[in-house]
């Protein structure tokens, strides 16, 4: 597993000698393991408790862990470690009331749904009565089209949106599009000349992206290691 998702074969064992993972390496697992990940929903927590209970994004982020940009820093797209985000679920249990609770609960579910794109669940009766060469000659898919045109499941093109190693993707307020021609292109990377041409095979199943750091990027990181993890979490705790 650690091999195949960071080029990393001891990711297990260091996660097993309890080292804290960024939510973000953590969703990829979850993911690759066909759970629900946890970084949409504690995201969705954050914003419907600030939204329910009236509280500033900074008095979160100081209250929780002493970081007043917490909260910012996370809608910018930095991935905080699991314990830092079950100290900030902890904390926001502990300052809403039942009530308060119960709504944020809704509220978080109902933000999840909006991401999930209920408009792909309104197009999938529409693929019963399209004809096989109009879905072909769209110039956009919905996720339900792409399967349905590639014959493979919606599961594996959710995968491949978190994990990585799918087509690109576009998303419009909520809903999640394909382009035709991102599509070609990444169909011709998947071009084999030999069924043994198992190098290049395993390369793209799935790509190795590294995790996010509190700086909010992504892009050139490499896999996490026993010295990265306790050096990020001190950051975090500060």
């Amino acid at each position: 597993m650690g091999r195949l998702l960071f080029g990393n074969p001891s990711f297990v064992r260091v996660l097993m000698d309890g080292c804290s993972p960024r939510l973000d390496t953590a969703d990829r697992v979850l993911v690759f393991m066909g759970l629900e990940p946890i970084g949409p929903r504690f995201r969705c927590e954050v914003d419907a408790y600030l939204a329910v209970t009236g509280a500033k994004a900074t008095v979160v982020g100081e209250g929780a862990i002493g970081n007043r940009s917490f909260v910012t820093r996370l809608r910018n797209g930095s991935s905080p470690r699991l314990k830092t985000v079950d100290r900030v679920r902890a904390w926001m249990r502990q300052n809403a009331s039942a009530e308060e609770s119960r709504m944020i609960e809704v509220a978080t579910r109902e933000a999840l749904q909006d991401e999930e794109g209920e408009g792909d669940k309104a197009q999938q009766p529409e693929l019963v009565d399209k004809p096989q060469a109009a879905l072909a000659g769209a110039l956009f898919w919905s996720v339900v089209e792409l399967a349905e045109l590639l014959r493979m499941s919606r599961h594996t093109l959710d995968r491949y949106r978190v994990v990585g190693g799918g087509p690109p993707f576009l998303k419009l307020r909520g809903h999640i599009i394909y382009a035709r021609e991102d599509v070609k292109r990444w169909l011709k990377t998947r071009r084999r000349s030999t069924t043994s041409d198992l190098g290049k095979l395993l390369a793209d199943e799935p790509p190795g992206t590294p995790e996010d750091d509190l700086s909010g990027s992504a892009e050139g990181a490499s896999p996490e290691s026993e010295e990265d993890i306790s050096r990020d979490t001190r950051e975090d705790d500060r």
